[in-house]
Parts: C-alpha cells; sequence; structure tokens
C-alpha cells in the first residue's frame, strides 16, 4: 500500500473548513480516523484508489492551501493507498472551549 504524506493551512473559519474537507474527500474516497489538536491543526488519515490521488488532491487545493505534489504520479491503479494530511487553521487560538448544556438532576 502506498503512502502520501500532505500538510496544509485551512484559513477559512475552523467548522466550516472541516466540513468542505470532509466533502472532498467523501467524494473520492474514505476518512478512516482523525484526531484535534485543539483549535490549532487536526490530522486525517484517508484511503482511497491511487488512480483517484490526483482529484482528490486538486479538489482539496481549492480549500485549503496544500503542499506540493511530490514530482512522482500516482500510478493509474484500482489498488488502494493511505494518505496522511495534516492540516492547521491559521484562525486557532489554542484555547477551544466547548460549551456543554446544563443537564437538570
Amino acid at each position: 500500500m502506498n503512502r502520501y504524506f500532505w500538510t496544509g493551512i485551512c484559513r477559512t473559519e475552523r467548522q466550516e473548513g472541516i466540513n468542505q474537507i470532509r466533502d472532498c474527500i467523501g467524494r473520492y474516497g474514505f476518512l478512516t480516523d482523525s484526531r484535534f489538536f485543539s483549535d490549532l491543526a487536526m490530522s486525517m488519515q484517508i484511503e482511497l484508489e491511487e488512480r483517484q490521488v490526483p482529484a482528490c488532491y486538486s479538489d482539496l487545493a481549492g480549500v485549503i492551501q496544500l503542499s506540493p505534489l511530490p514530482p512522482e504520479q500516482p500510478a493509474e491503479s484500482s489498488e488502494e493507498c493511505l494518505i496522511l494530511l495534516h492540516v492547521a487553521f491559521a484562525r486557532g487560538t489554542g484555547n477551544l472551549e466547548i460549551d456543554i448544556p446544563e443537564v437538570p438532576g
């Protein structure tokens, strides 16, 4: 299984950016894992067919600023590959707070 490592910067509001990234990924493959690091960054693990890599990259590049693709091109195969994507949020503050509603009792 081939692996690709991508890094990106999301300049839109965090939740909107996450939704757009997930929409892009859903068109080409599956998001198999994600980890959040406060509101500053997140890492995603994506599985898709290798022939879908250029289209997925192109779509994601319309949403976030991505590191350049390496010069070697992915194979035109239906073999599954893994993309590890790390996204930093430009508008993050490092002090993410989630309001939890009070429950009577």
